[in-house]
């Protein structure tokens, strides 16, 4: 994943409590804002044991599964993009969703691409709020340069 220098990265060792445990690695913004800071986080989903299920289906049940987890959901974006998990192409779904995680809660961007290998699965999401300095659309290019830059090993 292509990284902007000025980003901090957040190992395990240095997330607070609340971030969940499957969080492998996180990204943010230097630019904090007291009420939420811009992030890219890689997420590690173990699928079930009798369940495979490839990349492509993967993505379009996540999709699925945003656009209801989401209050106020519209996509911005959907497009069908390749990802290398393990050294070869997979398609897989790019999604540009602005939504609110709680009815509450401010709006935010939320931009992802997943991948699956074996019988891991793996979510590549960056977020903002969407009343990030509209007139400058470099933050949300960064983030959208930085998932789609996402790869397996």
């Amino acid at each position: 994943m292509q990284i902007p220098d000025e980003w901090e990265i957040l190992t395990p060792e240095k997330f607070q409590s609340n971030v969940p445990k499957n969080t492998l690695i996180a990204f943010r913004n230097n630019i904090k804002d007291e009420n939420f800071t811009a992030n890219v986080v890689v997420i590690k989903n173990e699928l079930p044991q009798e369940q495979e299920i490839s990349t492509p289906d993967y993505a379009k049940s996540l999709r699925q599964k945003v656009s209801q987890d989401l209050s106020a959901y519209s996509e911005v974006a959907v497009e069908q993009v390749k990802v290398f998990v393990g050294g070869k192409e997979n398609e897989t779904v790019f999604l540009y969703a602005i939504g609110r995680e709680q009815p509450d809660s401010e709006l935010k961007k939320f931009i992802q691409i997943s991948a699956v290998k074996g019988k891991t699965a793996y979510i590549a999401i960056g977020s903002m709020l969407t009343t990030e300095n509209e007139t400058n659309t470099a933050l949300a290019d960064k983030i959208v340069t930085m998932v789609k830059s996402f790869e397996l090993k």
